[in-house]
């Protein structure tokens, strides 16, 4: 499992997930994939926050494993 959190006091405009696998990216706050095959991934999720017409993303990445 990968989560983030934000508690900051901006407005969370998305969150962008990439999987690692070559599957396209999926947009939402709570989302699942599952894999094809065992073995190493690095997930990363985009998370874009906005005050007034200002946009900051931070993109934090971890390494999944697959049984």
């Amino acid at each position: 499992n990968f989560s983030v959190e934000y508690t900051g006091t901006k407005t969370l405009k998305s969150v962008k997930w990439t999987f690692g696998d070559g599957s396209p990216s999926v947009e939402g706050q709570s989302v699942s994939h599952t894999y094809s095959a065992a073995g190493s991934y690095s997930v990363k999720a985009d998370i874009t926050v906005q005050e007034g017409k200002e946009t900051c993303t931070s993109s934090p990445v971890k390494s999944v494993t697959v049984n």
